[in-house]
């Protein structure tokens, strides 16, 4: 949808619009599509998030799992 090769969920399209306006201030972006099995970590902070019932901050090291997803998502494009 943010590459124009396929067609705007309206459930998503203030979304779309939204982050194609802010990337238009950059001289160049891009978009990539990663499949689930290779971002565990972005699935697995989303999950997090939404069972916090206050803003949580990392201040010096990332949680162990977050470490351990990492490794796992590095693994799979190497």
């Amino acid at each position: 949808m943010l590459q124009g090769k396929s067609k705007i969920k309206p459930c998503l399209e203030v979304i779309v619009r939204d982050t194609l306006s802010f990337v238009s201030r950059f001289q160049s972006c891009s978009f990539h599509f990663i499949p689930r099995d290779g971002n565990k970590v972005a699935n697995g902070l989303f999950k997090h998030a939404l069972s916090l019932e206050a803003p949580l901050t990392w201040q010096r090291n990332f949680s162990s799992w977050v470490q351990r997803e990492a490794s796992f998502d590095i693994s799979v494009f190497q």
